[in-house]
């Protein structure tokens, strides 16, 4: 096996084209963004049957996959990587693994089985993958339900954000409550503590964590119950800004940080309410909560090179196995 290896990236992934460059190896990054994306009538379509349940469907897809075809033809990658590959039919997987005898992984980084987030190409194309990252455990059993080789779930890891923008003084909040997915939980204590607490913000967007996490004093996160969000961009993003961390109590927070140390967690709404109302009068331990936070997610463990480098080993494990074939 080379010592660098050539990598396709297919997909929207720049940043882990640049960690595969780090690591000394070639990738070529197939930003599928430039080449496709569904027309106005194809989504309104696909938006008015979610109601009924069909998955989506996407048109004119397969014109991508030829120009894709001729990418691994010019490049001639030992691997292929493709991130959240709802675009790709079987009949375009198929004619590339015919002519390149490399392993074919998937990574979805949204729950691929809430329907709105995949679609029918991927549903079909799930045992030709030679295997599927996730980053949701409980989608692994999903994976291999629907007829999957293998599926494992890659470790956490925390994406470098901009250096923040200061927001203005007055744009400060005692409580900000981060997240872009559905929850009634989070919802009802919204409702809730907006009666006992007056400066309170809603920020859904992650692409403005950077901006806003800064101007709340506490950052309220509460778990993903499915949906197009990572469980692990607010709990390792909100830190990583330099905020204190208040998160809904779940395996994955408790995994990664230490209680009243790193972070602090809640399972119910008196715990919440008490746990605001100590901070916010409390601040020097507060902001003591924070920078650990801060130091814990930019630990080499929650590195996006560490999740890469998992990805690998993955594929030296699958090339050197006995059991490995697939001729061009």
């Amino acid at each position: 096996m080379a010592d660098k290896l050539k990598i396709i990236l297919v997909g929207d992934a720049p940043l882990y084209q640049t960690t595969l460059k780090k690591l000394g190896h070639l990738p070529l990054l197939f930003p599928v963004s430039q080449f496709y994306a569904p027309s106005i009538l194809n989504r309104l379509v696909n938006e008015a049957l979610q109601f009924v349940g069909p998955t989506p469907d996407f048109w004119g897809a397969g014109r991508m996959g030829k120009i894709l075809e001729k990418e691994f033809a010019a490049f001639q990658p030992h691997l292929a990587i493709f991130f959240d590959p709802i675009y790709f039919s079987p009949v375009t997987l198929q004619k590339l693994q015919e002519k390149h005898a490399i392993p074919f992984f998937s990574f979805f980084s949204d729950d691929a089985f809430v329907q709105k987030n995949a679609s029918r190409f991927f549903y079909e194309s799930i045992p030709l993958y030679d295997l599927h990252f996730t980053t949701r455990p409980e989608n692994v059993s999903d994976f291999l339900q629907n007829k999957a080789r293998r599926a494992i779930a890659l470790p956490m890891a925390f994406f470098p954000i901009e250096k923040a923008v200061n927001p203005p003084r007055e744009s400060t909040v005692d409580v900000g409550f981060f997240g872009n997915h559905s929850s009634v939980t989070k919802d009802k204590y919204l409702a809730r503590l907006g009666r006992e607490i007056s400066s309170l913000g809603v920020y859904p967007k992650y692409e403005e964590l950077s901006q806003w996490a800064p101007a709340a004093k506490i950052a309220a996160v509460f778990s993903p119950k499915g949906g197009a969000e990572d469980s692990s961009d607010y709990m390792l993003g909100v830190p990583g800004c330099g905020t204190f961390l208040l998160h809904e109590r779940n395996e994955e927070v408790k995994e990664i940080f230490r209680e009243g140390i790193e972070a602090e967690f809640f399972s119910e709404y008196t715990e919440f309410r008490d746990k605001i109302a100590f901070y916010l009068k409390n601040p020097s331990a507060r902001q003591d909560i924070a920078k650990k936070g801060y130091d814990r997610v930019h630990r080499p463990d929650l590195s996006l090179e560490h999740r890469v480098q998992a990805m690998l080993w993955e594929y030296r494990q699958l090339i050197s196995s006995p059991h490995w074939r697939r001729t061009a």
